[in-house]
């Protein structure tokens, strides 16, 4: 019996400032008496990474652009792993000849249905569900640690999990460099009328997969699956939702009186898509479309808004892809933007800067006292013996707090001056070894120097107080404008470093690897700055002393803490390692119940004089 195939996709953008995630829908062949060929790509853009929707978009033109003007095919296995090489290899060679754009990469699911035959390639963590017989069965392999986790207990290995690894860490994924992990079977799924298939990126997962099937058991059309399932994305309220991305396919008897025209190979191919005065090649050759055989004509659908996805005009693919292409040309020309959480961003100079300095990757801001020449760093005994926090003197002075380029966020804003006394901080984030001295958890040598986290403010704020009682000395935790001042060293750009997050100066989601870091390096891996304090970004977020408030109006002026009675959430500063680079730049303000803890959060101190 020949089958047919009703697909239709759409996507939501989540909490998310834009759209990472990619699809495309080819049918290589209109269903006849052979029944119907169609291809399904889902591509999800690996968040905070330089372009990742430029990787996405790339991953499945080049991927589909393989299968198209390779099929037939003796072994339809070697021709998915040729086309997530091509892909893969696309993904190199724009890397290679765009410095800017090092480490954006993506995952990839693909499902080639070739009548009753299923085939599928994946690289990730997307998703391909089965539902056959009301039952829903996840197809692919998950190429993440959780993944990871779950397949050795079922096989009866069970393996402790590793303390500071997230279970959504990416085990494999499309960088341009060799791929860890492909999924693609030799034997194909047999499919049958009444199944469907659903290719999901992983913002799906907000759903559990018996939500999933319920809405699967209602036999809607494709195009209200999709919407359906969205819409329950959406009505859980995730507070960091993911962008989600859901093609549904419904596999139906082929009817062969049925002659209308959605059955019927298109008789045109879509035009090259080229974008003037953008200097990418790699993206222009990526997209660029090759002559195919008439036998092999394929009808395309990309992504796009939920309410538009199954109704596209040729023209609009050739819009996104130039959007994105554009989008890859604005990463090149460091435009200032407020995008996502995790979205990589290099940020423009302050606009107010009255003086270009000598050194256009650092601006400094004059301070009451110079930059020390020579740091100078101190440790209190403790009553029990021992030491505390290695502590650095940080000079008095004024500087302007706040949000810096065209537009900052609201809750950088307004810019305000602000002076300070002298006062002392630690060098380092508060070790587990140190936090042990109190806690009387043991901790081994091999981790005695990593930051200890999963504290909560509470928590770090009972450490100073037990500190003051050892010392003699009153310590506590910074303040918002005492953290900012320290972390700044007299500087405005948006890292003390400069304005890009360059290689080798913190570890973040994107910083230095293209896949997720697994735990935070020990501290003091990188070098200081002009202050002499290590990880002002990156490896853990911060608790300070204030209050949150969502800006800056009525904010003191001398750097003391800001807060309220019965403060619920405090303030968090300089992101960590599974934050993207946007999340690292010395202005950004986070947030978190004073009683929560998370696995990404630590802390350090300040010694009053």
């Amino acid at each position: 019996m020949s089958l047919k195939f009703e697909i239709s996709g759409a996507q939501i953008d989540g909490a998310r400032d834009y759209q990472e995630d990619s699809f495309l829908i080819s049918h290589l062949q209109a269903g006849n008496e052979n029944g119907q060929i169609s291809l399904v790509i889902v591509a999800d853009g690996m968040g905070g990474h330089a372009a990742g929707n430029v990787a996405s978009n790339m991953a499945v033109q080049s991927f589909n652009k393989y299968v198209s003007t390779h099929y037939p095919h003796d072994s339809i296995p070697t021709l998915l792993k040729g086309a997530v090489d091509a892909a893969n290899n696309a993904i190199a060679k724009t890397i290679k000849e765009t410095s800017a754009l090092k480490g954006m990469g993506c995952t990839l699911v693909a499902a080639l249905c070739i009548n009753d035959k299923l085939y599928w390639i994946s690289v990730g963590d997307s998703h391909l569900f089965h539902i056959q017989d009301k039952v829903l069965t996840k197809r692919n392999a998950d190429h993440s640690y959780g993944g990871y986790l779950d397949r050795m207990a079922a096989e009866g290995n069970e393996v402790n999990e590793e303390n500071g690894y997230s279970r959504h860490m990416l085990l494999s994924a499309l960088t341009g460099e060799p791929i860890p992990a492909i999924d693609c079977p030799e034997q194909p799924v047999t499919l049958k009328s009444g199944d469907q298939l659903l290719l999901c990126s992983d913002g799906i997962d907000t759903l559990d997969h018996e939500s999933i099937q319920i809405h699967t058991n209602k036999e809607n059309k494709a195009k209200q699956l999709t919407e359906d399932l969205l819409t329950k994305v959406e009505n859980e309220q995730q507070p960091r939702q993911d962008n989600t991305t859901v093609v549904a396919v419904r596999i139906m008897s082929s009817d062969k009186k049925n002659t209308s025209s959605e059955n019927k190979a298109p008789k045109t191919e879509l035009p090259p898509i080229t974008t003037p005065g953008v200097e990418i090649p790699s993206i222009k050759q990526s997209y660029k479309q090759q002559p195919r055989p008439a036998s092999h004509a394929i009808e395309t659908k990309y992504r796009g808004s939920r309410k538009k996805a199954s109704s596209f005009s040729w023209l609009l693919p050739t819009f996104l892809i130039a959007a994105v292409t554009a989008g890859g040309w604005w990463y090149l020309n460091q435009k200032p933007v407020n995008s996502s959480e995790d979205d990589i961003v290099e940020i423009q100079p302050d606009p107010d800067q009255k003086s270009i300095p000598s050194d256009p990757n650092l601006v400094t801001e004059p301070v009451e006292k110079a930059i020390p020449e020579k740091i100078t760093s101190f440790r209190d005994k403790l009553a029990k013996g021992g030491y505390a926090p290695e502590m650095v003197w940080i000079p008095s002075g004024s500087f302007q707090m706040g949000g810096t380029g065209s537009t900052p966020p609201v809750n950088e804003r307004p810019r305000h001056k602000v002076t300070l006394p002298e006062f002392a901080i630690s060098r380092k984030e508060v070790t587990r070894g140190e936090f042990a001295q109190y806690s009387g958890i043991a901790v081994s040598n091999t981790n005695k120097n990593q930051p200890v986290r999963n504290v909560s403010w509470k928590a770090a704020k009972k450490y100073t107080h037990w500190l003051s009682k050892q010392t003699g000395a009153t310590y506590r935790l910074p303040t918002e404008a005492e953290w900012e001042y320290a972390a700044r060293a007299g500087t405005s750009s948006p890292y003390w470093w400069g304005y890009k997050i360059g290689t080798d100066n913190a570890l973040c989601f994107g910083c230095t690897t293209p896949l997720e870091p697994t735990r935070p390096n020990d501290t003091g891996s990188f070098k200081a700055n002009a202050f002499g304090l290590y990880d002002t970004a990156g490896n853990v977020a911060e608790w300070v002393e204030d209050c949150y408030h969502g800006n800056y109006e009525g904010a003191p002026d001398d750097g003391s803490a800001w807060n309220e009675p019965s403060c619920k959430e405090r303030v968090l500063r300089g992101g960590s390692y599974l934050n993207a680079a946007k999340s690292l730049y010395v202005s950004r303000r986070d947030k978190l119940a004073a009683n929560k803890s998370e696995n990404h959060i630590g802390f350090r101190v300040v010694r009053e004089k």
